[in-house]
């Protein structure tokens, strides 16, 4: 009997030991996966892209049709629209005053 209780201690400690390696690995996982969040978070937050999906374009289709840019009613309102989207994505901080002057300046 008393042979059976060494055995069942020898087993238990043996189940802790593999119970206590595999929390360990979990932890381990956990903790790179926290990383590399915190990681991808900074780079997110870094390229000014947070939000880009709300965007709207600076300058309008009603806007397009007026002065200065006088652009006709059609396909190349979108494509413009398109455009200013594009620039904003390559540079997120581009504002209102760039994008109108990059507008005029596009010969196509």
């Amino acid at each position: 009997n008393s042979n059976t209780n060494s055995s069942n201690s020898n087993n238990n400690s043996s189940n802790d030991k593999q119970d206590s390696d595999e929390n360990d690995g979990e932890a381990l996982a956990v903790s790179a996966a926290s990383a590399l969040f915190a990681k991808a978070k900074e780079v997110v937050e870094a390229s000014g892209l947070v939000g880009c999906w709300q965007w709207r374009p600076l300058v309008d289709g009603k806007r397009l049709r007026e002065d200065p840019f006088n652009v006709p009613q059609g396909k190349r309102i979108g494509l413009l629209i398109q455009r200013q989207l594009q620039w904003r994505f390559q540079d997120p901080n581009m504002d209102a005053a760039t994008v109108e002057k990059r507008l005029l300046d596009s010969e196509d």
